[in-house]
This record gives structure tokens, sequence and C-alpha cells, in this order.
């Protein structure tokens, strides 16, 4: 009688984790996003904070170059390469104001050295001054290490011989159907093989004598 008591316990624990790897299998092919595998001490499991995507009512998450001029208007020739373009603005008080925009990575950089090779003079004036160059979560010139710290926390990487900070922000997820659909077409995979996107976005924070001299705020996207 124990003995059948006992057969029947563990066929009863077996079927309700058959039960259980059945609800998680059905519930979906997923979470909407995941923690990648690989990353570093310090790196941040999470979308960059969305505040500081957005800077002189720009938002590089959605905004392209043709919403950047319609909003800072058109500046010289900047440039344009193969694969990206670029508009590059300078404040009343000398501060640079670039965009970068490539097929999966939209950026930009406040700085008092203009980080491309293109002359200064082919920047677009903004009649603002640097204070106004501040992104939405207040990073922006002039703070000091402790109040870049208390804004971002201690930073993934800080430079070796430089004085240079580095956040790295880095989640997975799932690709939305027409873009799943496109990638598997290109890369010839089967109908139903999952796409996920990583989504890795970064912000240096360059500091000259103790205080911010020049910020770079990027995403970009690469599929899996």
């Amino acid at each position: 009688d124990k003995i059948v008591k006992r057969r029947y316990f563990l066929s009863t624990v077996a079927w309700l984790a058959a039960v259980v790897l059945m609800a998680v299998s059905c519930a979906g092919s997923g979470p909407a996003t995941r923690r990648p595998a690989k990353l570093k001490p310090g790196d941040r499991a999470e979308y960059i904070p969305a505040d500081h995507c957005r800077i002189m009512g720009i938002d590089i998450r959605r905004d392209n170059i043709t919403d950047i001029e319609a909003l800072l208007g058109r500046p010289l020739f900047y440039y344009r390469g193969e694969f990206d373009v670029g508009n590059c603005y300078v404040s009343r008080d000398g501060i640079f104001f670039e965009f970068y925009v490539s097929p999966t990575r939209t950026g930009y950089a406040v700085s008092k050295i203009l980080k491309n090779d293109a002359p200064a003079e082919n920047c677009g004036p903004l009649d603002v001054t640097s204070a106004a160059l501040a992104n939405a979560a207040g990073l922006k010139l002039g703070l000091s290490r402790t109040q870049v710290h208390d804004l971002l926390g201690p930073p993934s990487r800080q430079q070796t011989g430089s004085d240079e900070y580095l956040y790295i922000f880095w989640v997975q997820e799932k690709a939305d159907a027409a873009t799943a659909k496109k990638i598997r077409e290109t890369d010839q995979l089967p109908p139903d093989h999952e796409v996920w996107v990583n989504v890795y976005s970064v912000i240096k924070v360059f500091f000259e004598q103790d205080r911010v001299a020049g910020f770079d705020v990027n995403t970009s996207d690469a599929f899996r």
C-alpha cells in the first residue's frame, strides 16, 4: 500500500511538472525583453534612461535628420558618408552640438571640440548659450564628477589614463513582426525562428579639471 501511494505521489508530481512546463511553453515565445548573457561588470541590463535621449526638443530614439533640421535649421554641408549623415550646430558661446544618424544608430554630442573633421564654419548657428544644451535628464557641461555620479551612478568603465566615464546600457527585445519577417527572409531563416534585437546604448562623459567638458549619447540595434 505504501508503494502504491508513493508511486501515486511521484506520478502526481510528474504530472504537475508537466502542466507547469506546458503552461510556460504555451504562454508565448518568451518575454518581450531579456537580460543579455554576456554583460560585463558594471554594464546595465536595461534601456538607456529615456531622458538622456531627449535634448533641445529632439528624441534620438525616433527623430531623424529631417526632424532635426525642421527644428534646428539646416546647417551648411557637414558630412554625408556612405552609411551615415551628420549635422553640426554651434551655440552663441562656441559649444558644438552634433548629430549623427545611420540606419541603425542615432546619437548626439555636446562638446567644446568639434568631433568630426569638418570645418567649424559649416556648423549652423544656434541662438542659445551652452546652458541650454542640457539633456532632459540634466546632463550638461560644467557638472562635477559628484553630480554626474548622482545622475548616472558609477560608470561602467572609467578609461585608464583619461578623464572619460563610459556608461553602457544593453537589453535584448523581441523584434516586431515586420522586422522579424524581413530578417528571416534576408538571412534565409525558418519562418518560426525567433528574432531578437540587441538594443545597445552608450553615454560617454568627458571631464576637464573635474568638470564636464563634453558628453556623447548614442544607441544602436543589432539583430540576432
